[in-house]
């Protein structure tokens, strides 16, 4: 390292006596006389002892000023790149691996605790007046400012917890930013980490050529690495929990799909996994896990409690593998009474079974319809496009438009706004509706609420069937394991021009969309081709028409604001009220935060965006003279940090060469005494000195001493 590198700008005065030499030669030109016939010719050996005179001569000359330069550019020398000035002070970024995979237990011991006392160490090899920032990779955007007092730091990181997920890229982008204002030379990062390969997966050619093209001249950023923990990749995770048929009703069977993966090279055989809620067991499963594979599991239950509630799906271990966090995983959702449905028929004409309705809520009540005791998942209620007002959207879950002409500026408005606030649309056109009116009112060119732009059916339509489905869809996984479709017959559709941004969930034998459905602020909206009723196509009477509508009514109830986050995301709750309410939040890590509501006419709205620790964060709303509302959020743990895959060897040698890192092994010295060690670094400058003086000298001496002998 140079303390002065900008004088070695002076290396280029070495070709100086070259130069002068070259110049000194060019003054004399040789003549030839004819008495020099007569002289006695040079020997040639002393020719050549004269060249390699002049060269030697010129060689020290050279060697004299290049001495020089680097004397003045101050070299310090020591073992370690990371070396420090004689007293002087180092400025120093602990970066320190926080993330969840430092929670797997190894040795008896989590690699956490390992971290915690490595990290000590870096703070132990610092002295007095050194400066230090901490910045923790796995919490996103935490880091401390400057301090010079080590103590404090050394109390931060022992409170450090297992959180997120570690990106080494953004970290030493921060750690970049706190030194680049640092003067001097006395600066160096070190990053504490376990060898887990996501960590640096941002940390590519890219980045690494940008991070050495922003070094400043002469002056690479030092970069020791502690690597601490085993390189074993074993661990068995929950994957991911999802309910096949929303929405939750109580007191009705759920179907819950939990995936379990296996990250290791050995088969997981007979692993039990449990549904709970409340701490109480209400379903098991057993399951063989092969090695590098993700198995689904299904569970069914059912809930008699209404309103919000968690559920835990977690494997039960006596032993876990590898992070014992990532092997449950929990689930927010609402437990729901009977799903009110909205039905806004624009045909109710006699008799009952010509109704646009009939059919609809034949499906969506079979019980009642039937005339026969059971229950009923849904509630309909019917209304006359012409007789139904904006308040009757209110109440309900899911809006069904069948057959509507057209609405008024006041319905759209009430409709808009209830889809916005995470209500289900259900949009079925007929022979009633105005095409022009839906696509200039509600479609507005792509900028509306309907999915699809709809055309007119053509004259003389030759019958049609359902072509091909998105089994993917929760609205037709009804459908899976059957190995056709029904044989319906729709003699007349609707075009749909589905916008950009929307989904195309079945189409019919020729092509055209039959079912087209997108997302609406917090709400989804679902647009079919055919009327609900019998008038154009015998889908009524086939057996694919109430699971249909049974499956689209649920998806469409369960389209309000989903409280599964990931790490990172904002927590926001909104209501209607006209007097202000308090609003406090529990955070995962037991912390009571008060929030302070925002009003914007008759609404309110808090949010909370500090959500980068994963667990059940509650939030209650206090109510004057009623029953409070609490509301959980479930912050999901970050999917990746399961994978303990370990750096490679390659990978590694990749970074220490583009990254000039410096890797700290233990070698029976601790962290503390490693790091002293490198620290210690001396001046070379007098002996340099002291080398410009010797050739000199030589130099003179010798000049003197060749030229007496000429």
């Amino acid at each position: 390292m140079f303390l002065n590198p900008l004088m070695l700008a002076g290396l280029g005065g070495a070709v100086l006596p070259l130069v002068l030499h070259l110049l000194a030669r060019s003054r004399f030109r040789t003549v030839d006389w004819a008495a020099m016939m007569f002289l006695q010719a040079a020997d040639p050996r002393e020719q050549q002892s004269t060249r390699l005179r002049q060269f030697l001569l010129l060689l020290l000359r050279m060697m004299l000023v290049s001495l020089l330069a680097v004397a003045l550019a101050r070299p310090l020398v020591s073992d370690s790149f990371a070396a420090v000035a004689s007293g002087g002070h180092l400025s120093t970024v602990i970066i320190v691996d926080g993330s969840l995979s430092t929670s797997v237990i190894e040795n008896s011991k989590p690699r956490s605790e390992l971290i915690r006392q490595a990290a000590i160490g870096v703070i132990s090899s610092l002295q007095k007046g050194d400066e230090v920032a901490l910045i923790i990779a796995g919490l996103p955007g935490y880091s401390t400012q400057w301090t010079t007092d080590l103590n404090h730091v050394a109390d931060d990181i022992a409170a450090l917890r297992p959180a997120g997920r570690a990106n080494m890229a953004e970290s030493l982008a921060r750690a970049s930013e706190l030194l680049n204002p640092t003067e001097g030379q006395n600066r160096r990062i070190v990053i504490v980490t376990d060898q887990q390969a996501v960590s640096w997966r941002e940390v590519d050619a890219a980045f690494r050529s940008a991070w050495r093209s922003r070094s400043r001249p002469g002056a690479v950023l030092p970069i020791s690495v502690i690597p601490v923990g085993g390189v074993s990749p074993d661990n068995l995770a929950m994957a991911g929990v999802t309910v096949l048929n929303p929405p939750v009703v109580r007191d009705q069977p759920i179907e819950i799909e939990a995936k379990v993966r296996n990250y290791g090279t050995v088969q997981r055989a007979g692993v039990t996994v449990s549904l709970a809620i409340g701490g109480r067991d209400i379903s098991r499963a057993t399951v063989d896990c092969p090695p590098d594979s993700t198995v689904p599991v299904r569970l069914t239950a059912r809930l008699n409690e209404l309103g919000p509630a968690v559920l835990n799906v977690a494997i039960q271990s006596h032993a876990p593998v590898g992070i014992a966090s990532d092997d449950s995983m929990d689930l927010a959702l609402d437990v729901a009474d009977t799903t009110k449905v909205l039905l806004i028929s624009g045909d109710e004409r006699a008799p009952k079974t010509s109704a646009e309705s009939f059919f609809a809520v034949a499906a969506l009540q079979p019980a009642s319809a039937a005339g026969k005791p059971g229950f009923d998942p849904f509630k309909v209620t019917v209304v006359r496009s012409a007789a139904v007002l904006p308040g009757d959207v209110r109440s309900a879950q899911v809006v069904v438009l069948a057959n509507v002409d057209s609405l008024s500026p006041a319905m759209a408005t009430a409709i808009e706004q209830f889809v916005y606030d995470g209500g289900g649309l259900l949009v079925a056109p007929g022979s009633l509706t105005r095409v022009d009116d839906f696509n200039s009112h509600l479609y507005r060119e792509g900028a509306g609420w309907l999915p699809a732009r709809l055309t007119p059916p053509a004259d003389n339509m030759q019958p049609t069937g359902i072509g091909q489905v998105d089994l993917s869809h929760p609205t037709m996984q009804f459908l899976r394991g059957r190995s056709e479709l029904p044989s319906a017959s729709i003699g007349k559709w609707f075009g749909l021009t589905p916008r950009s941004d929307a989904r195309t969930i079945a189409t019919l034998s020729t092509g055209d969309a039959f079912a087209v459905e997108s997302a609406v602020g917090r709400g989804r909206v679902m647009m079919l081709a055919t009327p609900l009723d019998a008038d154009w196509s015998s889908l009524p009477l086939t057996s694919f028409y109430l699971p249909f509508l049974q499956s689209s009514a649920r998806w469409l109830a369960g389209s309000g604001a989903d409280r599964n986050l990931s790490p990172g995301a904002p927590i926001v709750f909104s209501w209607t009220s006209s007097e202000p309410r308090a609003a406090t939040l529990w955070t995962s890590d037991g912390k009571t935060i008060q929030l302070e509501p925002q009003y914007q006419g008759d609404r309110a709205e808090v949010r909370y965006g500090q959500t980068q620790i994963p667990g059940v964060y509650r939030l209650r709303i206090h109510n004057k003279g009623n029953r409070d509302i609490i509301v959980p959020y479930v912050v999901s743990n970050p999917s990746d940090e399961s994978d303990l895959t370990p750096l490679t060897k390659s990978a590694w040698s990749d970074l220490r060469r583009d990254m000039q890192m410096q890797m700290i092994e233990p070698n029976g010295q601790s962290i503390a005494d490693q790091l002293s060690a490198n620290r210690s670094g001396r001046e070379i400058w007098g002996l340099l000195i002291l080398g410009v003086i010797a050739c000199a000298l030589l130099e003179t001496w010798l000049s003197g001493r060749w030229s007496s002998e000429v």
